[in-house]
């Protein structure tokens, strides 16, 4: 695990509560921002922070293709929407934010060689537009879901902590 990597997982933690059970959170039960309902076989109350580093890695930071993404920046920003939104909700808005520079990509989700190169050409400049899809893709949840209502200023906290 690299440094990029160590750097942005700190600040997924400080992001994520340490043991949680908010019966309106859909997740369950979450420890570190590991939930019962994403990992059921894991003992969520005796996971470890190490533990939960090694599930992100694995599960969220190579499956979001951060790892190939040149700006540690926007690597730690599309790290840490799939930690809260989910990898192919990330790749969505990778590629939403993509088509806002005026680029022509498919919108499917999924980071491959087409996205994560349009990633690398824009850089940073990604950064403002991500966010902006982050935003949105949020009011949606709660537009969809008023009882989310409740958890929409703290992502919408964690969403512009990146600008």
């Amino acid at each position: 695990m690299g440094t990029v990597f160590e750097q942005a997982l700190e600040i997924v933690f400080k992001h994520e509560g340490v043991l949680s059970d908010d019966v309106l959170d859909k997740g369950g039960l979450t420890k570190y921002g590991i939930s019962s309902r994403a990992y059921p076989d894991v003992d969520i109350r005796a996971l470890t922070k190490e533990q939960a580093g090694d599930i992100y890695y694995r599960d969220y930071w190579r499956s979001s293709k951060a790892h190939l993404i040149s700006s540690p920046e926007v690597a730690t920003l599309v790290f840490d929407i799939a930690v809260n939104s989910g990898v192919r909700n990330s790749g969505y808005m990778v590629q939403r934010a993509i088509l806002a520079h005026g680029t022509s990509i498919s919108l499917d989700g999924l980071v491959g060689r087409n996205t994560l190169a349009e990633i690398n050409n824009i850089g940073n400049r990604l950064l403002p537009t991500l966010i902006s899809e982050r935003v949105g893709f949020y009011k949606r949840i709660v537009a969809r879901s008023p009882s989310q209502k409740r958890f929409l200023k703290g992502w919408l906290r964690r969403a512009y902590s990146f600008a």
